[in-house]
């Protein structure tokens, strides 16, 4: 059984190539909501007359910040979300080659006047929480203009560093929180000097939100896995449920793990404890293992290349809470929006709970 398991420097390349499009693909629900409902289909023969197109003023605008009255991108754009994707890509494709590896990652990007502004007037058309106010807001701050209105419309992970400096936070205030709540013995000096950095330069952080959280709790507390993926065939749901265990402030050791799918997993092996029960006629399998001589497995619903991440949090609270502990199960949210990778720890519930909204971690909802 192959293991998709995504470390610190792998999640940061994949989630900064993912492409902007197809993120924003999976948000389109959100931007037509904001949008007030359906559009029409822009004229691809009068590229810039507003009347013909169902484009905002503010987005012409950054076509002609961007020059592209004759692109082909902006030619054969069919919806406004689509195209302001290609706009974010082309920036970021431009600053890839332009600048130095270090600048690109970390640094204020310089980013042409004409386009901030027209971005800050684009921001304005996109509400709070939809793809495109978010990475509009994303460009706005890599180009050094974080202002009050930029920083509501930033991802969570993305206003974290700015929230902390506003805060007036700093890393030995924050592995103080961290201690209090019994959730870290230290943070190592290394991690002590990228923290203070971050809040020194909020911009050097910006879509990385693993980095972030290692940093807090260390590498070994957070669990990272592709948890979508159209090429594995095999979803993976033994390795998340045992890395999982191992993530809780006292790990918890199990052995023996065995997926089973399809026909095989609709029979219960005899003294077998169930954590979790099906709860859909839908095709389901159960992942069996051994804990202190116990046979214990829990169902989950077979989503073909998914793992069922419900599932296996659940199955996962449900053994700890067998075994006294007051850890449970949190995942972070990403900023790809698209959720193929999960980023989890298990920590006592109700600490964690109060330091992530101290620190403003952002979290999938329960």
């Amino acid at each position: 059984m192959e293991q998709y398991i995504v470390g610190g420097g792998l999640l940061a390349a994949l989630i900064a190539f993912l492409s902007i499009r197809q993120q924003m693909r999976r948000r389109a629900d959100e931007d037509e909501r904001a949008a007030g409902g359906g559009e029409r289909e822009p004229s691809v023969t009068q590229p810039l007359a507003p009347v013909r197109t169902a484009f905002k003023p503010s987005t012409l605008n950054l076509i002609r910040a961007m020059e592209w009255q004759k692109d082909r991108r902006y030619l054969a754009a069919r919806e406004e979300r689509y195209l302001l994707a290609e706009v974010l890509e082309a920036i970021r494709t431009a600053m890839y080659h332009r600048l130095d590896k270090e600048t690109w990652k970390h640094g204020v990007w310089p980013v042409s006047p004409a386009i901030v502004s027209a971005a800050r007037q684009a921001l304005r058309d996109h509400h709070v929480g939809t793809y495109a106010a978010e990475r509009l807001a994303w460009l706005l701050a890599r180009a050094g203009a974080a202002d009050d209105d930029v920083l509501e419309k930033l991802h969570p992970w993305d206003r974290l560093a700015f929230s902390w400096q506003r805060e007036g936070l700093n890393a030995a205030a924050i592995a103080q929180i961290l201690r209090d709540a019994a959730l870290i013995d230290s943070i190592p000096a290394p991690g002590m000097a990228q923290i203070d950095g971050w809040i020194a330069r909020p911009v050097s952080v910006l879509w990385d939100p693993q980095e972030i959280v290692e940093a807090l709790f260390g590498k070994t507390r957070i669990v990272s896995m592709l948890v979508q993926d159209e090429d594995c065939d095999d979803p993976n749901h033994p390795y998340l449920f045992e890395q999982l265990l191992r993530s809780a402030t006292s790990p918890v050791l199990v052995s023996e793990l065995e997926q089973r799918r399809y026909g095989d997993a609709a029979i219960e092996p005899a003294e077998t404890i169930t954590l979790v029960e099906r709860t859909s006629p839908e095709d389901f399998g159960d992942v069996l293992f051994t804990h202190a001589g116990q046979r214990y497995r829990f169902i989950f619903e077979d989503l073909r290349k998914d793992v069922d991440v419900a599932s296996v949090m659940s199955a996962a609270d449900r053994f700890l809470t067998d075994l006294g502990y007051p850890d449970r199960t949190f995942r972070f949210q990403d900023t790809s929006g698209g959720g193929q990778v999960g980023c989890f720890i298990t920590a006592p519930e109700a600490a964690f709970r109060q330091v992530a909204e101290r620190l403003h971690l952002p979290l999938c909802a329960p």
